[in-house]
């Protein structure tokens, strides 16, 4: 009987092209072959992981972006890496570091948000005139950062879902990324930096509260907060392509961000007259003692920093401390398992 019953089911899978039977699973004595319950089988296969993981040397690499350790020898690197190095902080010195102009649409952009009865199709037109910022905000609008299960395809939706109020920061980052994809080499660096730049922006906007901050001012600050990410991405993208394909190691990469990047970070608000996004002071701890350096030594930097950690740890499959000096807690651990990409089959980042 038991054997007539499995050769029945085989024809009936083939008739049906392999499709699964409707209580297939259910079968006479069919876990006693192998001596397991089709519970324990079931107990024995590892859920499918939700999160899309960041592969390991992406995670290296955002992770080094945040060390803290003295500068290097730049004897220890290569010729082209020193000159890198030294080319930049020249530039710094004498005062001819050139920072990227702001975007014209970001200026548009920030004229539209005085205004108090914008709407959406007032910036429709403004991306009209840009069909490569208008693609990129489409795509944008329709990834999982916006709980895209329905994709948009019609700008005056996608700023709809965007916000009026985070439009002005991703048309800023959106040029900075293109800019540096136009270039040679570091296409992976500036699409690990995207990513995470989002995620830092979603995260920030869900702790707008302890920020002292709008949602939307949350939002620009996390998405910009390591804006100089961008700056000297391209700035080493512009290298490699004026000296024919020159390669950058990593390591000097890092050294030029960990030299250049406050004072390109400081130069990047002033110039860009987003002095608006300085961080604000935080509210004492118990709502009663004075805020000094003493009783709160991490300013609002230094705790997003914390938080970037956090994320990358957590993206990375790790299983970091979620504690944030003046953040809630069980909020932190609520954000960062929400602004998390989700899995696409399971293939690393």
């Amino acid at each position: 009987m038991e054997s007539w019953f499995k050769h029945l089911c085989e024809w009936l899978k083939k008739l049906l092209g392999d499709k699964e039977l409707p209580g297939a699973a259910i079968k006479p004595d069919d876990s006693s072959d192998n001596g397991i319950s089709a519970e324990s089988a079931e107990q024995q296969e590892p859920a499918a992981d939700p999160v899309r993981r960041l592969a390991p040397e992406a995670a290296d690499f955002l992770l080094a972006l945040l060390s803290e350790i003295p500068p290097a020898d730049l004897q220890q690197f290569s010729f082209y890496d020193r000159t890198f190095i030294a080319t930049l902080l020249k530039k710094l010195r004498t005062d001819t570091f050139e920072i990227p102009l702001l975007p014209e649409a970001a200026l548009h952009i920030q004229k539209l948000l005085s205004n108090p009865r914008v709407n959406a199709s007032d910036f429709v037109g403004m991306f009209k005139s840009d069909p490569a910022l208008s693609a990129e905000l489409i795509k944008l609008a329709n990834s999982v950062y916006y709980g895209a299960t329905i994709p948009v395809h019609d700008l005056q939706l996608a700023v709809t879902r965007v916000g009026f109020n985070q439009i002005q920061g991703l048309v800023i980052m959106m040029s900075l990324r293109t800019r540096i994809l136009h270039g040679k080499g570091l296409h992976r660096e500036v699409e690990w930096v995207t990513e995470l730049s989002l995620m830092m922006a979603m995260a920030c906007q869900q702790l707008s509260t302890e920020l002292s901050m709008s949602p939307g001012e949350a939002f620009t600050l996390g998405l910009l907060h390591h804006v100089e990410y961008f700056v000297l991405l391209g700035a080493a993208s512009e290298y490699i392509s004026s000296h024919q394909g020159a390669a950058i190691s990593a390591g000097a990469l890092m050294e030029a961000m960990r030299r250049l990047g406050p004072p390109v970070h400081e130069l990047t608000v002033r110039n860009w007259g987003l002095e608006g996004l300085e961080l604000p002071e935080l509210v004492p701890f118990d709502g009663e003692e004075e805020l000094t350096e003493e009783n709160n030594p991490l300013n609002i930097g230094s705790r997003l920093d914390m938080l970037q950690r956090i994320l990358i740890d957590k993206w990375s499959g790790g299983n970091p401390d979620p504690t944030i000096p003046g953040f809630d807690t069980d909020a932190v651990c609520r954000v960062v398992a929400a602004v998390l990409p989700a899995s696409d089959g399971n293939k690393p980042a």
